[in-house]
């Protein structure tokens, strides 16, 4: 048994003109437009863009050598790395 939800959306008025002529072109319903376009949209996957991260420093009132000095080994690769990463174009 296929289970229905119904639903209530606002549809500009201009896509919806857009909508109904392409289900009266097409010989079909407003409802089937719109089901197949829905099913068009989530059968593409999404498109996510990687993660970026902004680093923004604040002051420690530390000098860049004492910070440099603070720092573990592993901090210290992870930094050089991110460096490196944000010359890239």
């Amino acid at each position: 048994m296929l289970l229905r939800m119904r639903t209530t959306i606002d549809i500009p008025t201009p896509l919806f003109k857009r909508a109904k002529a392409a289900a009266a072109r097409d010989g079909t319903t407003l409802r089937a437009v719109v089901l197949r376009a829905l099913e068009a949209h989530l059968a593409t996957p999404a498109q996510t863009k990687p993660y970026r991260f902004d680093w923004k420093g604040v002051s420690l009132g530390m000098t860049e050598e004492q910070i440099w000095e603070s720092m573990k080994d592993q901090d210290r690769q992870w930094f050089l790395d991110y460096l490196k990463e944000k010359r890239k174009p």
